[in-house]
């Protein structure tokens, strides 16, 4: 069952990294320090990607932040790679991004005549542990003798992203790092292999998070602070929201709590993609269901249906045809978020804007 952008890893890469103060932890640790120094963190705001094609977003997870630099208007393009075999021409692809963004930025600022700062980063995280083996520059990707690519130097464009090999880090260095809780949490959680792990297995793999999960579900939105993570967890292993039920109820029932709400939203979203895609059976298993866990259930279940469904026809109206991630996204969103959702939705005009936190 995969939920929004592509997959879970991607899924869980924008709802931590798209707030603002969770990328400065990350974006001040990757940034040369005296580049850092001078960006100005308290204005970082996520920005729309509009100008990347909706092919190429449907491939990668990308984050587009706007900021400025010494005063000056400066973007960061941030974008997560987490197969076990880098894509060779992601020096080309990140260079098609910045492009278009500087197009982008041109479109909105015609009478410009500089261009503002791009820094491109990828973020290598899964959990093999092998470090990035493909180019970083895109010099290394022309085919050409090396005295002829010597001779043209000077007249071929040179262009190297910044990497950060999460994948290729032990535990302790990046427990070391001065990050955020939720960032340590979510690179924990990506470097950790739970493909068809039973319920000992992760278990035991949760353990070195259940500080983070205590401290997390302690706060005020604890609730909703540990639904991402916990999305993640059961939509990469092979537990169910049963079987983690009581070792989380013993860290703290406040993130028992969370994983029952959890359970309701992938349930959610899973029958309302039963029912765009028309499948009968999707209907009769959703009914079955609804009745072995009673009433009460299926209210929630229908009043967060009912929730998303009024904000993906607003949104099919004024915007067309939804693109499967956004229906993911609108479906496992809080109740909250629905309503910032539904509120952007009057003045929005693009999609990115009623969904950019």
């Amino acid at each position: 069952m995969a939920i929004t952008p592509s997959n879970p890893h991607d899924a869980l890469f924008r709802r931590v990294l798209g707030q603002p103060a969770n990328a400065t932890s990350q974006l001040r640790r990757v940034l040369p320090e005296a580049v850092a120094a001078r960006m100005d963190w308290k204005r970082l705001e996520l920005m729309s990607c509009s100008f990347v094609s909706e092919e190429l977003r449907s491939s990668y997870c990308d984050l587009a932040f706007r900021t400025t630099c010494d005063g000056r208007d400066a973007f960061v393009y941030l974008l997560v790679e987490h197969q076990s075999c880098p894509d060779r021409l992601m020096p080309l692809r990140m260079l098609g991004y910045i492009t278009g963004l500087w197009n982008h930025y041109r479109a909105k600022n015609p009478k410009a005549v500089t261009l503002p700062l791009v820094v491109p980063i990828v973020v290598h995280a899964n959990s093999t542990g092998r470090p990035w083996s493909s180019p970083m520059e895109i010099a290394d990707l022309y085919d050409a003798d090396p005295e002829v690519r010597q001779i043209l130097e000077p007249h071929l464009p040179r262009f190297q992203f910044l990497l950060d090999d999460v994948a290729a880090v032990d535990f302790p260095t990046l427990q070391a790092r001065k990050l955020a809780q939720p960032v340590q949490m979510m690179f924990y959680l990506l470097k950790t292999d739970l493909r068809d792990a039973d319920l000992e297995t992760v278990v035991q793999k949760l353990k070195p998070l259940e500080e983070a999960i205590r401290t997390t579900a302690s706060a005020p939105d604890g609730v909703d602070a540990l639904i991402p993570y916990l999305t993640y967890i059961l939509l990469t292993s092979e537990v169910s929201v049963r079987d983690l039920g009581p070792y989380l109820e013993r860290i703290t029932p406040r993130a028992k709590e969370a994983l029952m709400t959890t359970g309701e939203r992938i349930r959610a979203s899973a029958y309302s993609e039963g029912r765009a895609e028309g499948h009968s059976e999707g209907h009769a298993e959703g009914r079955a269901e609804g009745r072995a866990e009673g009433q009460a259930s299926g209210i929630a279940i229908g009043e967060a249906n009912a929730r998303a469904q009024d904000l993906t026809d607003l949104l099919t109206v004024k915007f067309g045809p939804l693109p499967a991630h956004i229906l993911g996204i609108i479906h496992v969103g809080t109740t909250t978020e629905q309503k910032a959702w539904m509120q952007r939705l009057l003045t929005a005009t693009t999609l990115d804007e009623v969904f950019a936190d």
